[in-house]
């Protein structure tokens, strides 16, 4: 045990080294504007005790007055065992209030960064009237011995005005006593009603926390539902949608920078055969393999979608219509080159392309229309080709 006085004030630091416990009590009528002096030998002997390297250390901090410049003392105070505790130091910091609202709010303000377990706690204590006014009761207590000494002098008009004072005095000291116990009620049902305001205010943390992951939850179910919407299950290629979208984009890219693009048509090439004489699961086989040919192939600014049944639609962005008939043959050579076995059978596979390209002249379905009628044509001259349509 030590006790500091300094300027007036007391502080008394008691610590108990066998049970590694201190207890830090700050308390006095008032503090300077200053009060780092008053805080110098408690850190000093901080710094001396931490340097002990105790296992364990359980802090009880009273403090029951504080102002700017003592917050600021009582935060560096608290920092040297944040920067102890964050070496490996195990340490409890119990800091009791007794005494004003603004006490609670500093605290709270003072510990809510510090990477420091502090438990902000109410004082229990129950203090009887005349342990908080035992001189001013003592003070009743004496006069009113004088008077009852005096009282043989009836006349006396000092005593009658003394008498008149004291039993004014009592009065206002248990007027006095009663409203500190109408505040102290009202301190503890405040403190009750914290504690509730705490308790809702955990629980609506827990629900936000529960409605962030549900949120997060729904955007991955919503991504995975619209990649679903994209794709088709077959082939795992853009369907039709997606691929409309993408052409779209590349429409409205062409407006602002003015580049063309191609659209290929490929169908492949006696596809029916392949369903009529090995089944439907052939016919499958057949488009999942095509599909992974062409992916191959094109490039990455590229985009492959299936178009319907066994046609599928390529989008070839910065080509024209001869850049986009090589970027087809490329498709088309590594399509027939394959040999794909299904089953005990091997099968080859061949397609043909029709290539149209937009350059601003007409509108998407006209584009379409025109790679759809050189597939067409392709199909006329015998099959696995690829063909340009007429015009530009």
């Amino acid at each position: 045990m030590e006790n500091l006085f300094i300027a007036g004030t007391k502080y008394t630091l008691e610590v108990n080294f066998d049970l590694q416990r201190g207890v830090l009590e700050m308390s006095g009528d008032s503090y300077p504007e200053n009060a780092f002096d008053f805080f110098q030998p408690l850190t000093k002997w901080l710094k001396d005790y931490l340097k002990s390297s105790p296992k364990s250390t359980i802090l009880d901090l009273k403090v029951n007055y504080l102002n700017s410049s003592s917050a600021k003392c009582t935060l560096d105070f608290l920092s040297l065992l944040e920067d102890y505790h964050k070496k490996g130091g195990e340490i409890q910091v119990n800091w009791y209030y007794t005494e004003e609202d603004d006490i609670l709010a500093t605290a709270e303000d003072i510990t809510t960064d510090l990477d420091l377990p502090v438990r902000i706690i109410p004082s229990e204590e129950k203090t009887d009237s005349r342990d908080l006014f035992g001189s001013e009761f003592k003070t009743i207590e004496t006069a009113n011995e004088i008077i009852k000494i005096q009282s043989g002098e009836k006349d006396s008009l000092l005593l009658k005005e003394y008498t008149l004072l004291t039993g004014k005095y009592e009065k206002l000291l248990k007027q006095t006593v009663r409203i500190t116990q109408l505040g102290d009620t009202f301190q503890r049902k405040l403190l009750s009603a914290n504690e509730t305001i705490g308790e809702h205010y955990k629980a609506l943390q827990k629900a936000n926390a529960e409605i962030r992951e549900k949120n997060r939850e729904l955007t991955e179910a919503y991504k995975r539902i619209d990649q679903i919407a994209r794709t088709d299950p077959l082939t795992k290629l853009s369907n039709r949608r997606d691929i409309l979208e993408r052409i779209q984009a590349e429409k409205e890219r062409f407006v602002r920078f003015g580049r063309p693009f191609a659209l290929v048509l490929a169908d492949i090439d006696n596809f029916k055969f392949f369903n009529d004489r090995f089944g439907h699961d052939c016919g499958d086989f057949v488009l999942v393999r095509a599909a992974e040919v062409m992916s191959s192939v094109i490039r990455k600014i590229d985009s492959i979608g299936r178009w319907g049944g066994e046609e599928f639609i390529l989008l070839l962005p910065e080509n024209d219509l001869e850049g986009g008939c090589r970027a087809a043959e490329k498709v088309r050579e590594k399509v027939a080159a394959i040999l794909c076995t299904f089953k005990d059978l091997e099968l080859s596979i061949s397609m043909t392309f029709g290539v149209s390209i937009y350059d601003g002249s007409g509108n998407i379905e006209d584009c379409i229309k025109k790679a759809d009628q050189a597939l067409f044509l392709g199909k006329e001259k015998g099959k696995n080709c690829v063909v340009a349509s007429p015009g530009k």
